[in-house]
């Protein structure tokens, strides 16, 4: 604080080794941490006034620097769709406009990528177990993957394949522990039951239960 009452910033210091982030102290007291880019943007330096322009402008800079690291530390865990990340974000308190800002940012960065993603899933799906359209589907949306983006996602992935030997691949799995069951129509209702929910539709889960239980 200078001799006439006016306060003002008394230290900036990294508060990590790469010296990414500097905690902003005025008058002896921290009063936000943000990145070095936003530092040098604001200008801020020891024996900066702290008016109130100032702080508006820090505040704000550290809420958003604020929502990034967190973005940062949920990517770096797992990958995440842009509706997902955009759910979090709100519900940590960024605004619109702050949020858009930074989920285009992160896509530019590739580290938020749908279509990406969306690949990334299906994939591994059908390396588990082979799966029909629509809970291929299903599960992409539920990531929050836009539907169009989940349609080609699958297309791309199913191209080539065909419906009826992938249930009679998943069918002839799942039928192992059916055998046990001592009525053939309980074994037919369940395989397809089992069928259906791994998104096959009507005709091919018909057909593979006829194919797989004389």
């Amino acid at each position: 604080m200078t001799e006439d009452g006016t306060s003002v910033i008394t230290a900036l210091k990294p508060i990590d080794a790469a010296a990414r982030r500097w905690s902003v102290e005025v008058n002896g007291t921290e009063v936000a941490k943000i990145g070095y880019e936003r530092l040098t943007t604001l200008r801020l330096q020891r024996g900066t006034p702290w008016t109130a322009e100032i702080e508006r402008a820090v505040t704000a800079a550290a809420a958003e620097d604020n929502l990034r690291e967190y973005a940062l530390r949920v990517l770096a865990r797992h990958p995440c769709s842009r509706a997902r990340m955009d759910d979090k974000l709100r519900r940590r308190g960024g605004d619109d406009a702050t949020r858009a800002a930074l989920l285009d940012d992160l896509e530019r960065m590739g580290i938020l990528d749908d279509p990406t993603l969306a690949d990334s899933v299906v994939r591994s799906e059908l390396t588990r177990q082979p799966a029909g359209q629509r809970l291929l589907e299903q599960k992409l949306i539920a990531k929050g993957i836009d539907r169009g983006e989940a349609r080609r996602a699958v297309d791309d992935a199913l191209d080539g394949r065909d419906p009826l030997s992938d249930a009679l691949e998943a069918g002839t799995k799942k039928l192992r522990s059916l055998q046990r069951l001592p009525d053939v129509n309980t074994q037919r209702r369940r395989l397809y039951a089992f069928l259906a929910r791994r998104g096959f539709d009507g005709d091919t889960c018909a057909e593979a239960v006829r194919r797989l239980i004389a």
